[in-house]
């Protein structure tokens, strides 16, 4: 009889516990989701109330890209292009992570890329979209940093030529191979770049 009870008495304790341990976890739970719905609530309001980048800001952005230069000595960056980005969508250099820059800058970038062109000398796409003028005068990191690094939605079409950056690289390595000089690295360099766009999703304007 005791032997009984005390069976029964130590089954409802377990139980209790194990009930009280599952509702810590829960909550527990419960805590981390509040936690992530309050951060993306945060970055949500910064980038509603991120006003709109002026011609200024558009012509800096193309400015820093052309040249090439390394960011400021406080700035923890790599170029000040990267600087110019950031402080155009809202993002904090020093105070955000990647994660949420990455974020201000794809809303930003998703709002305005058509307008985001540069005209430096001898394109051959004047006043095309920035990626395209980057490519031209030869930093490509732009490019791969975009979709890497940022993740940038490049499915769009250039309102100059109505070509989305997939064309104008597939069309750039059919020019490139007719040259009469060696054009081997450019042309492997076009190809890699093809390769990662495709691999991140990038498609041609006839596919959109």
């Amino acid at each position: 009889m005791f032997k009984s009870v005390s069976f029964i008495l130590g089954t409802l304790i377990f139980a209790s516990v194990a009930s009280a341990q599952a509702s810590e976890k829960e909550c527990k739970k419960e805590t981390a989701l509040e936690k992530n719905l309050s951060e993306l609530e945060e970055v949500t309001k910064v980038t509603d109330v991120c006003p709109d980048p002026e011609y200024i800001d558009l012509m800096k952005l193309c400015n820093e890209v052309y040249d090439q230069k390394p960011s400021s000595d406080e700035s923890e960056l790599s170029f000040k292009y990267q600087e110019a980005l950031w402080k155009m969508s809202c993002a904090k250099d020093g105070v955000d992570d990647l994660e949420t820059a990455r974020k201000k800058i794809q809303t930003m970038w998703n709002k305005h890329r058509t307008s985001i062109a540069c005209n430096f000398p001898g394109l051959s796409v004047p006043k095309g979209n920035i990626v395209k003028s980057s490519l031209e005068i030869n930093f490509s990191y732009f490019l791969i940093s975009a979709v890497k690094d940022y993740k940038l939605d490049m499915n769009f079409k250039d309102p100059v030529d109505n070509r989305t950056i997939l064309d104008f690289i597939r069309d750039e390595i059919a020019f490139v191979k007719k040259s009469p000089v060696d054009m081997t690295m450019k042309i492997k360099e076009y190809e890699s770049l093809y390769k990662l766009l495709q691999a991140n999703g990038a498609k041609h304007s006839k596919d959109l």
